[in-house]
């Protein structure tokens, strides 16, 4: 299956609604109104900065799993955040999530609204900067369990990034099943996708990675940095 990030053309009208929605729900995220010491409710909804993760079920972020839309510290649970213009999530909702918990449960949200390959691995890269940062063992794993979600139902997506060039702008195609086999099997190789640099492995070695990767039916093949499946 191929998913896709792309510019898509719409009527003004219908983006000006979809800005509508976001910019209803980051006044929603930031508060509103007077603070109670002024003698006012104020209605917010606090975006999580710490690295804490309590996972509402076992397979939370995970392909179509729905838990997390149930899961009371989820900020974005009851939020419209998945719209037909998908980037809206990457130039306001991802830059105004506070770290990675709070893009964990994002993308985790989309992910369970709007199953798709790109969220899968956006939710898997989160959970691996939350690991990062927490050294959460509990987070390690489901980060793999993540990762693996994007082998076994998302095989061969594809991010369209857009490149400007001096000629304009261009959609470069990467493939995120090859990215991901890059990025468990060499973690340092520069080569990886931006929002995954900088990440503390995942494995020890990479003996082990590969080790994993079998085990899930998959090799990482270094020379043409690709991921196949065993049978191949």
């Amino acid at each position: 299956m191929k998913n896709t990030f792309r510019k898509n053309a719409h009527l003004a009208g219908s983006k000006l609604w979809q800005l509508g929605l976001v910019c209803a729900l980051l006044l929603m995220m930031t508060g509103c109104g007077k603070d109670s010491d002024d003698g006012d409710l104020r209605n917010t909804v606090e975006l999580p900065v710490d690295t804490a993760l309590n996972l509402y079920c076992v397979d939370v972020g995970i392909f179509d799993e729905t838990c997390i839309l149930d899961d009371p510290e989820n900020p974005y649970a009851l939020s419209p955040i998945v719209t037909e213009d998908e980037e809206l999530i990457f130039e306001i909702l991802d830059p105004a999530a506070p770290g990675p918990k709070a893009k964990f449960y994002l993308w985790g949200t989309a992910q369970a609204t709007s199953p798709r390959g790109l969220y899968q691995w956006f939710t898997a890269v989160n959970l691996h900067a939350l690991f990062s940062v927490s050294g959460s063992e509990l987070i390690r794993e489901q980060a793999k369990r993540a990762y693996r979600s994007l082998f076994d139902n998302y095989f061969g997506s594809v991010w369209f990034l857009k490149v400007v060039t001096p000629g304009g702008e261009i959609l470069f195609p990467v493939n995120l099943t090859d990215n991901t086999g890059l990025l468990l099997v060499e973690p340092l190789d520069p080569g990886i996708l931006g929002p995954a640099q900088g990440l503390a492995p995942l494995y020890a070695s990479d003996i082990l990675a590969r080790q994993d990767l079998g085990e899930w039916g998959y090799n990482y093949d270094i020379d043409n940095n690709t991921v196949k499946k065993n049978d191949e």
